[in-house]
């Protein structure tokens, strides 16, 4: 299409982004589809990048300048700015505005992450994910009450699925304040949980790597299959009280309009 109308395709750059999520586990599936990939992705660079970039990016939000950048050659440094919104009217559309003055091609993309001010528990969601949490105690009895032993170990299960297959999908599970993720990599704590396949963060396939970290265990798959996938690791109830469960989420990274959370809940430790 590109070697028939030129740039006066509208849909390139988004043929070109499938074209680079279909590969598996980082490549094509055979030499052939890696040829006509490469020879398609040079047309497109030909077509679309035959300029040096060359010009000043910048970004309003209702009017008001927040980011204004000069972008001289190609680069993948970026640039950011903060705004508070109380800064902004309130109740009032806030037209979002990028522009650019030069020659080259400006790519972006827009995000807003934000959170509810009503009180009251947050509902799960599903916008193409799909996730579940289940914390089981030692006797591997699910806990249906919010209310956990101090000094208790329990597993903590999340199931995420999907009706097709997603491109580097990131879980997020928050941790209550009153809980402290168990590291079952360390020796001294490994011999509590078995071993072999038992002794790792992940114990079925999908997510490849995790990280955990003092407020939240954080899972990446590269690659993840439709269908379900389970994440499981361990915790242990510490601080005495009630504190708020926040929704864990699963998120895909290149494409965060897709993602899905669990409710919002409180515990209690005693």
């Amino acid at each position: 299409f590109i070697e028939l109308d030129g740039t006066n395709v509208p849909w390139a750059e988004k043929v070109v982004k499938y074209m680079l999520e279909e590969r598996k586990q980082g490549r094509w599936r055979t030499t052939q589809e890696n040829l006509y990939v490469f020879y398609a992705l040079g047309t497109y660079f030909r077509n679309f990048e035959d300029v040096d970039p060359d010009f000043k990016a910048t970004v309003r939000l209702a009017g008001r300048q927040l980011l204004s950048q000069m972008y001289q050659g190609r680069t993948t440094q970026s640039h950011t700015s903060l705004t508070a919104l109380a800064e902004f009217p309130s109740g009032k559309a806030l037209p979002l505005d990028i522009s650019k003055t030069g020659a080259g091609r400006l790519y972006y993309n827009a995000r807003m992450t934000y959170a509810p001010r009503s009180g009251g528990n947050a509902p799960a969601r599903d916008e193409g994910l799909r996730v579940s949490k289940e914390i089981q105690d030692a006797s591997g009895h699910v806990v249906t009450d919010g209310r956990y032993k101090a000094g208790k170990i329990y597993k903590i299960t999340l199931t995420v699925s999907t009706a097709q297959a997603r491109q580097f999908v990131v879980l997020d599970d928050p941790l209550p304040a009153g809980f402290e993720a168990i590291n079952t990599d360390l020796a001294t704590s490994a011999s509590s949980y078995g071993s072999g396949t038992e002794n790792r963060w992940w114990e079925y396939g999908g997510f490849t790597r995790s990280e955990m970290r003092d407020d939240r265990v954080v899972a990446f798959a590269d690659y993840f299959e439709n269908g379900t996938q389970k994440f499981v690791y361990y915790v242990r109830a510490t601080t005495y009280g009630t504190f708020a469960l926040p929704a864990t989420k699963a998120e895909a990274m290149y494409h965060p309009e897709i993602f899905g959370t669990t409710a919002t809940t409180q515990i209690s430790v005693e």
